[in-house]
């Protein structure tokens, strides 16, 4: 888990210093601006590349243990999360200040607020991304369709709301509501865990 986590967390890392250039298009017309924005993108990209690193469909249960599996959960998911915000380190010279200001990207080293907005972002993306882990460990098609959908909901809202979050300067609110979603999908880790296990079980039992 460590080596797919640091290779998440190098790969999206290159990418987010490619947008600092101003030379990265979305589709060969639009540039990337060098405002922040395209990190809160690949941070919530993040999440979904580590889920699908860490699934094999051709594997019972999807490669994921049934002893020990609520702790391999937490402790995975929590490595992941440090890792990737140890690299978001270099992340603020993708930003260029004196044209946009001071955004989450932009003071993630320097204002403890937005480092801690920042990674609370980060932490519900992950958590709340290893739903999907409940679909993936059905297995059967409709179950893998329904861990892409959960997936894909997710990272989907995350990219969203991400973009313009590191976009934008650190507030009391979003940090108040990152918080909130970071502690919930933590929290929830548990009950996941009871459905994945049981979806294992029956995989190993048939």
């Amino acid at each position: 888990m460590l080596f797919k986590s640091i290779f998440v967390a190098v790969f999206m890392t290159i990418w987010v210093l490619l947008s600092g250039t101003g030379q990265m298009t979305t589709n060969q017309i639009n540039k990337i601006d060098p405002d922040g924005s395209f990190a809160g993108t690949v941070a919530a990209a993040c999440a979904m590349v580590f889920i699908v690193l860490v699934v094999d469909f051709r594997r019972s249960g999807s490669g994921l243990p049934a002893v020990g599996l609520t702790r391999l959960l937490m402790s995975s998911t929590l490595c992941a999360v440090a890792v990737l915000l140890l690299f978001m380190a270099s992340w603020p010279i993708s930003v260029k200040q004196e044209l946009f200001g001071t955004p989450v990207t932009a003071e993630y080293l320097s204002n403890p607020k937005a480092f801690a907005l920042a990674a609370a972002f980060v932490c519900a993306s992950y958590f709340w991304s290893n739903l999907s882990l409940i679909g993936f460990t059905m297995g059967r098609p409709s179950g893998h369709l329904v861990g892409f959908a959960i997936l894909f909901l997710i990272v989907g809202l995350g990219i969203w709301l991400g973009s313009d979050l590191f976009g934008s300067p650190a507030s009391e609110g979003n940090l108040s509501l990152w918080l909130g979603l970071a502690i919930a999908g933590f929290a929830l880790q548990p009950l996941a865990s009871i459905f994945i296990k049981r979806n294992i079980q029956k995989q190993q039992e048939s």
